[in-house]
């Protein structure tokens, strides 16, 4: 069967435009009679660089075109915990060599920057840290309790104290005579102040 390098401009822009309509890669091949491998590799090679067109330099390049930075820019906007690896493998895939570190430098030029989260990863702009895509998903569990001492006042908060076990009238008085003081200096209350005895359970 014929290569995709042998297939003539406009045998390729029909993949494209059945790809367009949404024909999947086999239904693509077998009614144009060529490898499914070759149908998605034309349409890869499209997605990454906008043209079906033969571009000259198969080797590796110091620099991207700007179709292959467009598509770095679309799939980091899309998916932020993406790798460079991934996208280097995607560009490859497409016909377009390059390696790990020009796709990072790449995307720092366009002005994203990893950063680490939870030992991942995440592509993102400045002043993008809470965007909803650029954040992990925490889980709440449920179930147990726990009692805090502490106290407040209007210039701020005292100290808080956990309390390990059952609360009794030893414990209470310890945490008192720990904490009390210390957060009535700490809050430059002097002597106005007022002890409202509230041990809370959560």
């Amino acid at each position: 069967m014929a290569k995709s390098k042998e297939l003539s401009k406009k045998f390729r822009e029909e993949i494209i435009a059945l790809h367009k309509q949404g024909k999947g890669y086999k239904k693509i091949a077998k009614a144009l009679n060529v490898p499914r491998d070759t149908v998605g590799s034309i349409v890869r090679k499209f997605k990454v660089e906008g043209t079906v067109a033969t571009l000259p330099g198969r080797g590796r390049k110091r620099k991207l075109s700007a179709a292959a930075t467009r598509f770095l820019r679309r799939q980091v906007v899309k998916n932020p915990r993406v790798t460079a690896k991934h996208l280097q493998q995607d560009l490859v895939a497409a016909g377009t060599e390059v390696s790990v570190c020009t796709v990072r430098r790449i995307l720092n030029t366009e002005g994203f920057h990893a950063r680490p989260m939870d030992q991942r990863y995440v592509w993102r702009k400045k002043n993008e840290a809470y965007a909803e895509k650029n954040t992990l998903p925490t889980v709440k569990h449920g179930g147990g309790s726990v009692m805090l001492w502490g106290c407040f006042a209007a210039s701020g908060t005292g100290n808080l104290q956990r309390v390990e076990g059952t609360m009794d009238s030893v414990k209470y008085q310890e945490i008192v005579g720990k904490n009390v003081m210390p957060s009535v200096m700490k809050l430059k209350l002097g002597r106005h102040w007022t002890s409202l005895d509230l041990p809370t359970g959560q």
